[in-house]
């Protein structure tokens, strides 16, 4: 992590870039999923658009699941959570209102993915000091085909972008914290290539891979984090949090009906509520925004067109 704030020069900067960051709940509900289409394909008429995604609500746990139970022998239930997770991705894409060939290609990125994840449960010979956080990663290349195809339906051209090959972390296998100008260099390299051809990157959020090409997964939230930096290095206007709550809260809304909405708050505030344990903000994800000129918000993917909670810098 940078021990350093400071702002993005204006020459990196990507002109009108928005950068939306979906989370499980959002992507892991067939409405959601239609609600993402709905918001990238409005947001791309006003400039350009990079979309983080996190794992599908459920899936990272089930992951870590599978590696517990394989570390301890118990096979068959590590293969029932597996089958289990898997089938909730091909419900989500049976589901979704699209073309049969882009349904069927959806379906097919799945099991493909489905494929890798298996290999690697079951590989014993590589690097163990990783393994888990090689099986976890897979949750959000898992969601990022299901977005993918689902944007191309709406006609987006959407092309998924592995976060390993962008996002620089330290060594701090399943916390691992983004090295943050490392990761610039490499999101100019090749997100903003992308972008320029008029394209929406769809980056797999929570993961990294350190210098020596091994993969890391970063603390739960994590991919409120990969949005943040990217935000950060790629010079963005604007960043969107969109949660399945309206914004920030006091306390847990689904919980306590009286919680408190807060309708703007400082970066500073915002950063000290994460870091106080809040659940709609990552820990970590505040930190790279300070001392960047980008207009931050919280959202809600249900109702995603109503004001949320502004986060000024």
């Amino acid at each position: 992590m940078n021990t350093e704030q400071k702002p993005i020069v204006e020459q990196e900067s990507v002109n009108q870039l928005h950068i939306m960051k979906f989370g499980g709940s959002s992507v892991g509900k067939v409405d959601g999923v239609h609600n993402i289409g709905d918001i990238v394909t409005t947001e791309r008429l006003d400039g350009q658009v990079v979309v983080v995604v996190s794992a599908l609500n459920g899936t990272t746990d089930s992951l870590f699941e599978i590696a517990d139970l394989m570390n301890n022998g118990e096979e068959k239930k590590a293969a029932d959570i597996f089958m289990a997770t898997m089938g909730k991705h091909f419900d989500i894409a049976e589901q979704l209102m699209m073309s049969p060939f882009i349904k069927e290609q959806a379906m097919l990125q799945i099991a493909k993915t489905g494929l890798k994840l298996d290999n690697e449960i079951l590989d014993q010979d590589r690097n163990p000091e990783n393994k888990l956080d090689r099986i976890a990663s897979f949750g959000e290349t898992l969601s990022t085909g299901l977005v993918v195809w689902y944007l191309r339906y709406r006609g987006v051209n959407a092309v998924a972008v592995d976060a390993s090959t962008i996002v620089r972390t330290n060594s701090d296998f399943g916390k691992a914290s983004p090295i943050w100008d490392e990761t610039g260099v490499n999101a100019r390299k090749f997100i903003s290539p992308l972008l320029k051809s008029r394209a929406v990157p769809v980056v797999t959020g929570f993961c990294g891979t350190t210098e020596w090409g091994e993969k890391t997964i970063m603390e739960r939230g994590g991919s409120d984090v990969t949005a943040s930096v990217l935000a950060r290095e790629l010079g963005a206007t604007r960043l969107t949090f969109y949660k399945d709550v309206d914004g920030v809260y006091d306390r847990n809304p689904h919980l306590f009906p009286d919680a408190k909405r807060y309708d703007e708050l400082s970066l500073v505030q915002a950063d000290q509520i994460a870091k106080n344990g809040n659940k709609v903000l990552a820990q970590k994800a505040i930190e790279p925004l300070i001392g960047c000129n980008i207009q931050v918000e919280v959202r809600s993917t249900f109702f995603p067109f109503e004001r949320g909670t502004i986060i000024s810098p």
